[in-house]
């Protein structure tokens, strides 16, 4: 059993860029990695590490994705093994308030949350591609570690990331990231 990354994505923008955002997103799951950086197909049934008497595909699929199973790849490309689990949202700004807004000259602005585990580590590389896809859009991500080992906010925006960054162990610290890091504050000692 993986240690569980927690992760909170918030969206800001003109409405119509932010309703685009949730609409790529929400695929099978409420927030889907395949939607932002697609896993190819061919790897999808993958196992790892490679049983015997399959090196040879194993070969041919490290010469043409650069990676021979479907875990290899996503720890390169989505930053962590499995995509959003355990994912919350919410929702932006209505179709029928696009549409009254399109003739203004100030387009609205909405804004979307979601909240989603990752294993192990933090989906680092789907929340740059994510926000280079949308350059209009602010993205504010948080994530922490359930030991708390480490934690993150940043606010990045046209896939660069403009304010922030990522701490390791010093839990205060983590902690003291934000409202949302507080929110994941114990005793240690506790556990005892």
């Amino acid at each position: 059993m993986p240690n569980w990354v927690d992760n909170r994505l918030i969206a800001t923008g003109p409405a119509i860029e932010v309703n685009s955002l949730i609409r790529l997103v929400i695929g099978d799951r409420c927030f889907d990695f395949n939607k932002i950086i697609p896993m190819p197909q061919e790897l999808r049934g993958t196992t790892s590490p490679v049983p015997k008497g399959q090196e040879a595909e194993a070969a041919r699929l490290q010469a043409q994705y650069g990676h021979a199973n479907w875990y290899s790849w996503a720890c390169a490309n989505w930053g962590t093994k499995w995509g959003a689990c355990n994912p919350t949202g919410t929702s932006g700004v209505s179709p029928l308030e696009e549409l009254a807004a399109a003739s203004e000259d100030s387009p609205p602005r909405a804004q979307a949350e979601w909240g989603f585990q990752t294993a192990w580590s933090p989906p680092e590389p789907v929340m740059k591609k994510l926000s280079e896809m949308f350059p209009e859009v602010t993205f504010t991500w948080d994530c922490i570690e359930e030991q708390p080992s480490f934690g993150g906010s940043m606010t990045l925006v046209a896939g660069e990331v403009v304010e922030g960054g990522y701490c390791e162990g010093e839990m205060n610290e983590i902690w003291s990231m934000s409202d949302w890091h507080e929110n994941y504050r114990y005793d240690p000692d506790e556990d005892e």
